[in-house]
């Protein structure tokens, strides 16, 4: 497809991500850039020791993390995935596209130097989070426009969990793994979502509401569930975190009886270590353990079709908006 020109200037997309390691030597420098980013985490001992304090936990937490990439293949799918997102939005829109990582390469810094070499003028930015949180999307918003060198104009989305064409895609892979179980079964369907200290909510982060909502607008309309709920993964440390967490839930679903169980996440577009070993792995476990006796997990929505072409629907109503007030 030809690349779309505009009477006003040539636009192009960025696609954010949180980015993982691409290999095992990278998984202890991927943890310290985490636990260092104090939008993504705040460690007791305040900002002047974070970096000290990210450097000795990554040293510590790194053969453990280690391990569990070694399960799902010795690296983060989520590099590849994000890229293969971008390529595939390009197609459908016909603009320069890029993507960049928070955590890992590409930067943001790399990327926008990619979309001005491609004479890219304006850029509308897409963090592939579709709820906002500050500890991913404002976190991410806040390291493009540091490494804004180029001072690129830049509108963004800062949330799509609410997005028709996202929805879509969601529920459409919801129904091709109901379509595989029996429907005479009594399956519940538990939607999940990466938990997020409750501090965080009391301050006003919206990501815990948005989550919710996500999962009541999937589940709307869909003949094929006849139960379902939410819970919450991978949360870590003494504080206090969104609940309910997925053991929890799981021990409640149990006393209720189900023994049929499709999960979904919610929060993330690809697949990555959440979704490859926390849930594929240890929580199918937990399960099995447990009594259940079928489980089922929607993929993520990666680069189908559907979420292809919302994100390129995005990024035509913004570019539509920008030109209109240009008139």
């Amino acid at each position: 497809m030809p690349e779309m020109q505009t009477k006003a200037s040539r636009y192009g997309v960025l696609l954010l991500n949180m980015g993982g390691p691409r290999n095992l030597q990278e998984v202890e420098q991927y943890i310290y850039r985490l636990l260092s980013d104090p939008d993504a985490v705040r460690l007791p001992a305040g900002r002047l020791l974070q970096k000290p304090l990210a450097r000795m936990i990554a040293r510590l937490r790194a053969p453990k993390v280690r391990r569990r990439y070694e399960l799902i293949g010795g690296k983060s799918p989520i590099n590849e995935a994000t890229a293969a997102q971008a390529a595939a939005t390009q197609t459908e829109l016909g603009l320069p596209v890029e993507h960049a990582m928070r955590y890992t390469r590409p930067a943001a810094g790399d990327a926008l130097n990619s979309l001005a070499a491609r004479e890219v003028e304006r850029t509308v930015v897409i963090p592939l989070y579709p709820q906002y949180s500050t500890v991913s999307t404002l976190s991410a918003m806040k390291d493009l426009q540091r490494c804004n060198g180029h001072a690129m104009a830049y509108r963004t989305v800062e949330r799509h969990y609410d997005n028709p064409g996202y929805l879509g895609a969601m529920k459409a892979e919801l129904r091709a793994t109901l379509q595989q179980i029996d429907s005479v079964l009594r399956t519940h369907v538990l939607f999940t979502a990466h938990s997020i200290p409750e501090a965080y909510i009391q301050r006003g982060d919206t990501y815990a509401s948005e989550v919710e909502r996500t999962a009541a607008l999937v589940a709307a309309g869909e003949p094929g569930i006849q139960t379902w709920s939410l819970a919450y993964q991978s949360s870590v440390g003494p504080v206090r975190w969104r609940g309910p967490s997925l053991e929890e839930e799981l021990q409640r679903l149990l006393s209720t009886g189900v023994e049929h169980l499709v999960v979904q996440p919610l929060s993330f577009v690809s697949e990555n270590l959440e979704t490859l070993y926390d849930l594929d792995i240890v929580f199918r476990q937990a399960c099995v353990e447990s009594g259940i006796k079928s489980f089922h997990r929607v993929r993520a929505p990666g680069s189908s079709e559907l979420y292809i072409k919302a994100l390129a629907e995005m990024a035509r109503r913004v570019i539509g908006e920008w030109e209109d007030g240009n008139a």
